[in-house]
């Protein structure tokens, strides 16, 4: 039906139908239960005929509570709700449709279970207080998408493995990683990590000394289609010297890399759950960079980069107080259908809050370094 509305509902442009809009706008009324997946399917399918590029931003103040997609009680033979919002946001990717989401303040919409739309499409996500919402809307679209279906390949020299990384995104060696980007923006940054092999791996090597590398090999593959749907490759390489002077490397060290890096690599940890590794993790990277910290701008750089974890890790206090408190209740009334006890050092569901702030961890850039508290 989305398909069908666009062809006869979306020839004119805002410019043309901005009266109609504002009268069908401020002639909604609210009540009734939230079917918030049969929308954002219909929306997603408008949304992907008018191009790539396009977006889809969806308001809502409380929880999916009937039709496809409900996040309240599921009945027999219903899709799993998951597998929906995956396979919705499969399908915004393919249309290049990127999908933002606005929840309100003190009602969540369990954003945990809709991270896909915006994750694999390149949307973002908020959570606002009501008068807020036009500002928050508008900023929705300040960033252009400039290229849809952004696929990475990146390749290391043989002596090298990624480290922290998904098994499943990495060759058999751990050499080449494939990372599914998505939407992107002019501000999009990805990093990764690296390490040189064992001693093992690298015996296997033939007719290689690790001791005779002056430089290491760097390339990186990137497919994406263009907003006129023209798809494009491009490709990358770079060399490194390698130096085993620990300290003319700490000299050089690129603070604002090391901070994106650590706020990106941190929300993957945390996104799993697992966030004391996540914490363990911030903690070291932190005394690292503080350490080398010698110019004003590196200083302003690390502020930035810690107000925006401590709002991450602010949010893992308060789950973990939370969790650890109904846990006590549940036993202590002795409730028969008591929630198991999640893995120690892990979350058994992520809030909202929290689901935010991992998200935007995740999309650190340097220019999130330079934003003023």
């Amino acid at each position: 039906n989305g398909q069908k509305v666009a062809k006869t509902h979306m020839e004119n442009g805002i410019d043309q139908t901005e009266q109609q809009l504002n009268e069908k706008l401020f002639a909604l009324e609210e009540g009734g239960p939230t079917a918030l997946g049969p929308a954002v399917v219909s929306a997603i399918a408008m949304a992907g005929e008018c191009g790539n590029g396009s977006s889809v931003v969806i308001c809502t103040d409380g929880l999916a509570n009937i039709g496809v997609g409900c996040l309240e009680e599921q009945k027999e033979g219903d899709v799993d709700v998951a597998t929906f919002y995956e396979q919705l946001a499969a399908y915004a990717y393919e249309k290049g449709v990127t999908v933002h989401i606005i929840s309100i303040k003190g009602e969540e919409c369990d954003l945990e279970t809709l991270t896909p739309l915006y994750d694999k499409t390149g949307g973002n996500v908020e959570i606002i207080e009501p008068d807020e919402l036009m500002t928050n809307f508008a900023n929705m679209f300040k960033k252009e998408i400039i290229a849809t279906k952004v696929l990475t390949k990146i390749k290391l020299h043989k002596a090298l493995e990624f480290r922290n990384e998904d098994p499943e995104d990495l060759n058999e060696d751990r050499t080449m990683l494939t990372r599914d980007i998505g939407n992107v923006t002019e501000d999009s940054e990805i990093t990764f990590e690296y390490r040189v092999k064992n001693k093992e791996d690298l015996d296997k090597l033939k007719d290689f000394d690790i001791n005779k590398l002056e430089i290491i090999p760097f390339q990186t593959i990137i497919e994406y289609t263009k907003l006129d749907g023209m798809k494009c490759i491009r490709t990358l390489t770079q060399v490194q010297k390698v130096t085993d002077n620990a300290e003319a490397a700490r000299e050089k060290a690129n603070i604002e890399l090391l901070a994106v890096n650590a706020a990106q690599q941190a929300s993957k940890i945390a996104r799993k759950g697992n966030f004391r590794e996540a914490q363990a993790y911030s903690v070291l990277n932190k005394k690292y960079i503080k350490s080398n910290l010698k110019t004003s701008e590196q200083k302003a750089a690390y502020s930035g980069w810690k107000k925006q974890m401590n709002e991450v890790y602010d949010g893992m206090h308060y789950q973990n107080n939370m969790e650890e408190m109904v846990n006590e209740q549940m036993v202590e009334e002795q409730l028969d259908e008591a929630p198991k006890s999640s893995k120690k050092g892990f979350f058994s569901k992520l809030g909202d809050k929290l689901s935010k702030n991992i998200q935007k961890a995740n999309r650190f850039t340097s220019n999130d370094l330079k934003k003023k508290e």
